[in-house]
């Protein structure tokens, strides 16, 4: 018999230091971890991922494991451990120059450096690219400030709920003639950005690979976010039309909405972009097969109240199959609880079971893409708070167990973090 031959991840044996919080640059750094890189994360003894929480609960206790956080609660923090899955925990002292000198060391002998701080923070440090190829010519780095390293704004604070604004998306969320609805809990600007983030290392390491040359990616999330609303935009640019919020209408679209179905709070939406398929949806809710929902306010309002009807006696993931078999765009508003329970995202494998030494076994969301004949990399659960110090320090830096003991003693490296606020 042919013996298979074992099938790599793309990105193995890629070591990548990753110096971010919160959420974009530990996604972008999580996406590299799902292609088989190794993540060494920096975490500061004093100034922890802010995802982990502080080293007291205080936004409630929502955020921890089973709603309880533990003695340690940096670890059982579910924001944190579901962006730092596969990844390794170094806790290292950056304001002193011992923890800069380690990191120094990491870095030549690292492929990728992925930061998503403030413009000016890795210069404070003295890591910037020109720093960083002083080191190792080669290396490749990929910077996420909010509004990039360049330009006049590049100073600015940036937060997921103000991007979308930022980035125009704001201005047709909403009602005409009505102040804009901003999406409040979502702060979408970060995924998109991290997902945008993971991305650009993949093709700037590419390019490594190709050339032998480092790059600095220099990544905004601003602009990350701003192809989100690129029809808008074009518009704009090309015609010198301006769009309006029209709530949940598209121009283009015959019919398009959020109707009301059958119990409390329970929603679908459709979208008729073509004739067809209005014509099906037609049919089905009996409204004639002549009136056009475009041509006046009296004939939308006709089509809306037949649509309203059909879907206000269903039950609403029976009406959605019903359209979707009359090939009808339409699906369900679905909460937390719908995505936690979805057979289609159990059949697809999106979310794995992941056992956590402190947190518990938990389910956790997955990456939005399946590799063909290549099984995902068996999830390894986020780090304890500085769980790899020892073992970076020695086995990557050969520093031997009295000089790692004269580090914790130092302040350079922690076993636990000094007490500190969210």
């Amino acid at each position: 018999m042919t013996q298979q031959p074992v099938r790599r991840l793309p990105l193995e044996g890629v070591r990548v230091i990753e110096m971010s919080i919160a959420w974009a640059g530990p996604m972008a750094a999580r996406i590299l971890a799902e292609l088989g890189a190794e993540i060494i994360k920096i975490e500061g003894p004093t100034k922890m991922d802010r995802w982990r929480g502080g080293t007291t609960p205080q936004r409630g206790l929502d955020r921890y494991a089973d709603r309880n956080p533990g003695e340690r609660p940096w670890n059982r923090n579910a924001f944190y451990n579901t962006q730092n899955v596969n990844k390794k925990s170094l806790s290292l002292n950056l304001k002193t120059e011992r923890g800069r000198e380690i990191l120094r060391g990491l870095v030549a002998i690292s492929d990728i450096v992925l930061e998503n701080f403030s413009a000016g923070a890795m210069g404070r440090l003295g890591f910037e690219y020109d720093d960083l190829r002083a080191i190792k010519n080669d290396i490749v780095m990929v910077s996420m400030p909010g509004f990039g390293k360049t330009g006049p704004e590049a100073s600015y604070v940036a937060h997921g709920p103000t991007i979308e604004a930022v980035a125009g998306n704001l201005a047709l969320q909403g009602y005409e003639n009505e102040g804009p609805l901003p999406s409040g809990l979502l702060a979408w600007g970060d995924p998109v950005a991290g997902i945008t983030g993971g991305f650009a290392a993949v093709v700037a390491w590419t390019y490594h690979e190709l050339t032998g040359r480092g790059t600095h990616v220099d990544l905004s999330h601003i602009e990350s976010a701003i192809p989100m609303n690129f029809e808008a935009f074009l518009d704009f640019a090309i015609a010198g039309i301006e769009r309006k919020p029209r709530g949940n209408r598209d121009p283009r679209a015959v019919l398009q909405g959020c109707y009301p179905c059958r119990g409390k709070d329970r929603w679908l939406v459709l979208s008729c972009p073509d004739v067809e398929s209005w014509c099906r949806l037609a049919e089905l809710v009996g409204a004639s097969p002549d009136l056009d929902p475009r041509r006046d306010d009296a004939a939308l309002c006709v089509a809306e109240e037949r649509v309203r009807a059909w879907t206000a006696e269903r039950d609403r993931d029976k009406a959605v199959a019903v359209l979707q078999e009359h090939d009808v765009p339409a699906g369900p508003v679905a909460d937390a609880h719908d995505l936690n329970h979805d057979p289609h995202l159990a059949a697809r494998g999106f979310f794995r079971t992941i056992a956590h030494p402190e947190a518990g076994v938990h389910k956790y969301p997955g990456m939005p893409w399946q590799a063909a004949e290549r099984p995902w990399r068996q999830p390894a659960p986020a780090p304890l708070f500085g769980e790899h110090t020892d073992d970076i320090l020695s086995s990557l830096l050969h520093l031997s167990a009295a000089e790692i003991e004269e580090l914790y003693r130092a302040g350079v490296v922690a076993r636990e973090p000094a007490p500190q606020a969210d």
